[in-house]
């Protein structure tokens, strides 16, 4: 009987053991305890720059001063660095508005490519002289998904006052460190490439899970061109801003910049706004380059809009030169080849052939004796 009542226990004791394991991980799983979601994540801050696609100049208007600016998840997930350690509970993540601040100043100096030379680059490289993100109304759009990032974007939302827009709605009044923000909540889906109808209709329709596409860059549009008592910095990403972010950059580029075709736009989402590879600002030569569905709506995108242009599709388009320059007319990727000049050769008379000895009909003879000259 003793033995039974051990036995009894010992199973007790088991069952009681994986219990406590499963709820531990449905604990985890559902981001209470935060150590799993935040294992693979890095804090959007400086120290993290090369290990993640920072945050990066898009565009700016020129007669509101608004900013558009690409990027990954704008958390702060753990305490530190790296992502190793230091996790946060869920309930203290928080969105990294001193991280964005930190980050565009560093990188207040920088100019995409594409803004070189124009009367945009100037304007940019003045107002970020001065950057202070409490100058600016921020505008978070995020392109979470709702299948496994809910614990994400629950704390965007937490941070910026729980008032989110969906889709393409009017943005509520929101707040961020306690100024006036707005949140958007704006899943972005893609089909394989080749399911054209797929694509069309995630291009252009919301549905319960996503939004559509174009109007997400035409929202982006009219935000930029919104002036209000303060300029806006909208920051668009989703989770690891490369993916959708990059595919959502693809878009914006080749149809706001006339002369950036689609091939253009991919190499400048893959350098964040250059054409060439920074180890300053890009982590390896590979870059952070969106995936070929995302590359494929983009592209979708650009043949609606600009009616089948063929910068759309073409990957090898004309040689064009770039905004406000004359010269610079080579396209991300190509080498610049270089103008050779063939220079004619000079009028000149010809030379005088030279003066010959004559030759003496006599055979040579230094001894003078016989007839022989040797």
């Amino acid at each position: 009987m003793k033995f039974q009542n051990t036995f009894i226990i010992l199973i007790f004791l088991v069952f009681l053991a994986g219990f406590v394991t499963a709820e531990e991980t449905a604990a985890s799983e559902d981001g209470m305890v935060s150590s799993d979601r935040c294992s693979s994540l890095y804090n959007l801050q400086e120290a993290n720059r090369l290990q993640i696609p920072g945050p990066s100049i898009v565009d700016i208007d020129e007669e509101t001063g608004n900013i558009l600016v690409r990027g990954p998840l704008p958390l702060v997930v753990r305490d530190g660095s790296g992502n190793t350690g230091g996790c946060r509970d869920q309930s203290k993540w928080e969105f990294s508005y001193d991280g964005i601040n930190e980050m565009v100043k560093h990188d207040k100096d920088f100019v995409p490519d594409y803004l070189k030379a124009t009367s945009k680059g100037s304007k940019l490289t003045a107002q970020l002289q001065n950057f202070d993100l409490k100058d600016y109304k921020v505008i978070d759009i995020s392109l979470l998904n709702t299948d496994g990032n809910i614990n994400l974007f629950e704390a965007e939302n937490r941070s910026f006052g729980g008032r989110p827009a969906r889709c393409s709605m009017n943005i509520p009044e929101g707040s961020l460190n306690g100024l006036p923000a707005g949140l958007v909540q704006s899943p972005v889906a893609s089909c394989a490439a080749g399911q054209d109808a797929c694509i069309l209709q995630q291009m252009k329709q919301d549905s319960a899970t996503t939004c559509s596409y174009a109007n997400l860059i035409s929202e982006m549009n009219t935000l930029m061109k919104t002036k209000g008592e303060k300029k806006l910095l909208i920051y668009y990403h989703c989770h690891h801003g490369m993916d959708r972010t990059g595919g959502v950059s693809i878009g914006y580029l080749s149809t706001a910049f006339p002369s950036i075709s689609v091939e253009d736009a991919i190499t400048f989402d893959k350098y964040l706004g250059e054409d060439h590879f920074d180890p300053a600002r890009v982590r390896d030569k590979e870059g952070w380059h969106s995936n070929d569905d995302m590359t494929a709506l983009a592209r979708m995108y650009c043949n609606v809009t600009t009616n089948n242009n063929p910068k759309c599709w073409a990957p090898e388009p004309a040689r064009i030169n770039l905004p406000g320059s004359e010269t610079h007319s080579h396209l991300p990727g190509q080498a610049v080849a270089p103008v050779v000049t063939q220079v004619p050769a000079p009028a000149s008379t010809p030379a005088p052939a030279p003066v010959q000895t004559p030759v003496p009909k006599v055979r040579y003879n230094p001894t003078k004796s016989g007839t022989v000259n040797f």
